[in-house]
């Protein structure tokens, strides 16, 4: 949570696709729209928003649903201008937190 209390969240990149191509009463598509309304911050890594570049650069899964690149292209500088950009761990050092965490913990 942050300090104004708003759950602090990360979405799947099939989420932001499916609010996209979805009609507006579908989930991802609230979700989408509760993110726009600042009902939630929005947490992401650079890993992330590099995957979301490159899915959105695929023409063949939009030109079936006429979603314009201009569209992908909103959406995309809306992400990179309000998410919070968190720092991406690697895995390997996740699996050393966990061995730390047992030695002083258990």
């Amino acid at each position: 949570m942050t300090k104004d209390g708003k759950p602090r969240i990360v979405l799947d990149i099939n989420l932001l696709i499916s609010a996209l191509i979805s009609p507006a009463n579908t989930t991802p598509a609230y979700i989408l729209n509760a993110w726009r309304e600042n009902k939630f911050d929005l947490v992401l890594t650079d890993p992330l928003i590099a995957e979301i570049e490159e899915v959105f650069s695929r023409e063949k899964i939009f030109k079936n649903y006429n979603i314009s690149q201009s569209t992908r292209d909103l959406l995309l500088e809306e992400i990179r201008n309000s998410a919070e950009i968190a720092m991406a761990i690697p895995f390997e050092a996740l699996q050393s937190i966990r061995e730390i965490k047992k030695m002083i913990f258990y």
